[in-house]
Order: structure tokens, then C-alpha cells, then sequence
């Protein structure tokens, strides 16, 4: 096994979870005792969200504008750490500053606080021709930043959330470089908070993510990426609607909605080395939304390296 491709295997997830957007960690667990930290920063901004029926100039058909964009920049820690050859755990935590350019409006005021936090447990089950695969538990929760959640400007919705997921991944030879291509498929039950005609809100969550990375050289990969996150059931976007959720500080008008969207990027990595970290640029961009933002875009920069091991 060449070098290249040891840093392949042992990269291959480093682009997961390191900052807000979803992305495909993929199947391959950490080693026994092996600390794995990474950082991102990243900034995300957008201004339009789906309307059935409304015309605007500055968001197109059926979409309608906030009054000023909403922005958010922060950074999310993600750490990691094998238990056993096939076992291994990780946490998330981020911080999360969102703003707009009316702060004297309640629903756009400046947010700063602790956004999702998330924990999982992985386990390889083994390979079905050139994939790898495992599968994972997980519990995510907002509970930290409920109070702001009914926001625009919110940093989540505050829920708390039970997953199930399963990864397959698989990296080789195409051409004369190696490649990496990996794929997470998430269920979300959703920790009820109220009950509404169509259901109990919020409505369960499926989310994907993959990733394909190409090794131009033995220091850079290119690579495309999509995330999808589909809610399986909601209300529609209609604020008269939406206002019976909760109360003006605490609501659960965002959680409450039939909400999904679609994701396109693209990444720029360095490999590690003796001397250096992993290194990530990348860029996401909406593609489909429902009851969503339809012009989020989302830039990240992430570092990810070994911590040592548990002795």
C-alpha cells in the first residue's frame, strides 16, 4: 500500500462534520486510542426563501426576500477517538454568530451562542464488493440556543434529535491517482414538541451526504460533494399559520415546517504530512429548496491532524 493511499484511509472522513454544512464521513473508523481533532471556520449567507406564487426581482419566482441578508460566520470543533478496530465514537460542538443589517428588528437580531451539538457511535460491518460499510447511532439536541431559535437570525431550531446511520465508502485507483468516494445516509427521529393535523412536529428528518475527492498529486485533491436534508412531513410556509407555534422568542415556527434543500460543492485539499495537517477549502452553494433558503451559500476552511493516543 502506497503512502498516498495510507493518507487517503486516513483521511477520508477528515472533511466530515468540521463545519455547518453536512458531509459524508464515511465508513472508515479511527484507529484503537488514536485522537482526532478538527477545526473549521466558515461563513454562510443568504437572503431568499421559497414562496409559492411570489415574484421578486431580486429572488426570482416563487421566492421571496428578508429584508437584508442574514450572515453567519463561526467555528465548529469535531473530535474523535477509536475504541477498537471497528468501533469508534465522536462529538461536535460549534459557535455560531449570525447577523443581518436590522438588528433593531426582533426576528433579525444578532445571535451569538453554542449551535447543534452532536455526538455518534460507528461500527464497520464489513465490505460488499468495493465498498466499505458501517453503520452508527447518534443523539444530537439544541437545547442551548432554544430561546433565540424562533429567529431569523436563529443558530438552530432547538430540538433534539435520535439518529440512525449507515456508511459506505470505497477508495482505489481511477486513472493513474487515487480517488476516495464515501456516502452517509441519516434517519432523524425527532424529539416531539407539539402536535399539529399533519402530525407530530417537528417532522422526522432523511439526510444524505457524498463525497467524491481525486488526488491530483501526492499534496492535492479535488473533489465535488452533495447534501440533502428532507423532512418528512410539516407546515408550509405561512407565518399566520406558523405564529401558533410557541412564543415569540421560543417558537417552533422554523422546526415546525415542511423543510428541505439540496446542496452542490466543491473542495480543494492538502494531505497531510510529517509537517503539515489536513487541510479543506470548500464551497456549497443551494440547489433545491422547500420551505427553505434558496440562495444559501456557504464557504468553509477546516484543519484537521492527529491529537496522539490514549495511553
Amino acid at each position: 500500500m502506497t503512502t498516498l493511499f495510507r493518507k487517503l484511509l486516513t483521511t477520508a472522513g477528515a472533511w466530515a462534520a468540521a463545519t455547518t454544512a453536512m458531509a459524508s464521513e464515511g465508513p472508515w473508523t479511527t484507529a484503537p486510542g488514536l485522537h482526532n481533532v478538527y477545526a473549521g471556520l466558515f461563513y454562510e449567507r443568504f437572503q431568499c426563501f421559497t414562496l409559492d406564487g411570489v415574484s421578486d426581482p431580486t429572488c426570482g419566482e416563487d421566492a421571496a426576500p428578508v429584508p437584508t441578508p442574514v450572515q453567519r460566520t463561526g467555528v465548529k470543533l469535531f473530535y474523535r477517538t477509536g475504541l477498537t478496530s471497528k468501533l469508534d465514537v465522536a462529538a461536535s460542538a460549534p459557535l455560531i454568530h449570525a447577523f443581518s443589517g436590522e438588528a433593531d428588528n426582533p426576528d433579525l437580531a444578532t445571535t451569538t451562542g453554542v449551535g447543534l451539538l452532536q455526538a455518534r457511535l460507528r461500527r464497520r460491518i464489513g465490505s460488499l464488493g468495493p465498498l466499505d460499510l458501517a453503520a452508527g447511532a447518534g443523539v444530537e439536541s439544541g437545547f442551548l440556543h432554544r430561546n433565540t431559535r424562533g429567529r431569523i437570525t436563529n443558530i438552530g431550531d432547538g430540538v433534539t434529535s435520535l439518529q440512525a446511520s449507515a456508511y459506505a465508502g470505497a477508495t482505489g485507483l481511477l486513472g493513474p491517482r487515487f480517488y476516495t468516494f464515501s456516502t452517509d445516509l441519516s434517519y432523524s427521529f425527532r424529539l416531539p414538541e407539539a402536535q399539529s393535523d399533519i402530525g407530530r412536529i417537528p417532522g422526522d428528518e432523511l439526510r444524505f451526504a457524498s463525497v467524491m475527492l481525486y488526488a491530483i498529486s501526492s499534496t492535492f485533491g479535488l473533489g465535488v460533494s452533495i447534501d440533502g436534508q428532507f423532512r418528512m412531513w410539516g407546515e408550509p410556509l405561512d407565518f399566520a399559520q406558523l405564529s401558533s407555534y410557541g412564543s415569540a422568542t421560543d417558537s417552533l415556527r422554523w422546526a415546525a415546517l415542511d423543510a428541505s434543500q439540496l446542496k452542490l460543492g466543491s473542495r480543494l485539499a492538502i494531505y497531510p504530512s510529517e509537517h503539515r495537517p489536513y487541510l479543506q477549502l470548500s464551497a456549497h452553494r443551494a440547489i433545491w429548496s422547500v420551505n427553505n433558503p434558496t440562495d444559501t451559500t456557504l464557504v468553509e476552511v477546516a484543519v484537521g491532524f492527529d491529537a496522539g493516543r490514549r495511553h
